[in-house]
């Protein structure tokens, strides 16, 4: 199969699911599946349409993971070996992804312990767009990690673009202009999932 990062970051992957939320579509095993299924064939122009999924974002999570055990920091377990503490290697793949951005995004930041889930007695609320519902405990996505959220303040959420946009702690300027102009993950304006943020 002919992915690059390139179409999972711009959604231009060709994998022919529905774009769903949860566990059971972005589990670690369902990953896997929907890969062992392929994609669409890349039209000869090079570019498939796009097509927002969380899929593909999960994929990205399970990826990061391997790819960070190749640089020698981690040792990467694989399906049928001991995971200790993981129940599955969906939680495996999430606890994985979480400390590779605690450890080489957040911490540069001075962000503290990100997780995928918010459940405390002060939780970060959940709006869906358009408003007028009242916001809700957004479900533990912890499972599933990447392809769903990462729970952050709303000043960690500014302080976090405000690095990104305008320092070189996370990304040389040249690979910041590279994500803009490619539009790596970030949605335009008015979206298929609402109005989302755009620098």
């Amino acid at each position: 199969n002919d992915r690059t990062f390139a179409d999972l970051l711009t959604h231009r992957s060709g994998f022919d699911v529905e774009n769903l939320n949860g566990y059971s579509y972005l589990g670690y095993e369902a990953v896997r599946d929907v890969v062992a299924g392929g994609t669409t064939k890349r039209p000869a122009e090079g570019k498939r349409p796009r097509q927002y999924k969380n899929l593909n974002y999960a994929l990205l999570r399970v990826v990061m993971a391997g790819l960070w055990a190749k640089t020698g920091d981690i040792k990467l377990a694989k399906e049928g070996d001991d995971l200790g503490i993981y129940k599955s290697m969906g939680d495996y793949n999430s606890a994985l992804y979480t400390a590779y951005l605690q450890k080489h995004v957040f911490d540069p930041i001075s962000i503290a312990n990100v997780q995928c889930y918010d459940e405390g007695a002060q939780a970060t609320l959940y709006y869906k767009p358009g408003g007028g519902t009242p916001g809700v405990v957004a479900p533990n996505q912890s499972m599933f990690c990447g392809s769903g959220g990462l729970y952050l303040s709303s000043r960690e959420l500014t302080k976090f673009f405000v690095y990104l946009f305008n320092t070189e702690t996370l990304l040389p300027a040249t690979g910041r202009q590279q994500m803009i102009d490619n539009r790596f993950a970030l949605d335009g304006g008015n979206t298929d999932r609402g109005l989302s943020l755009l620098r």
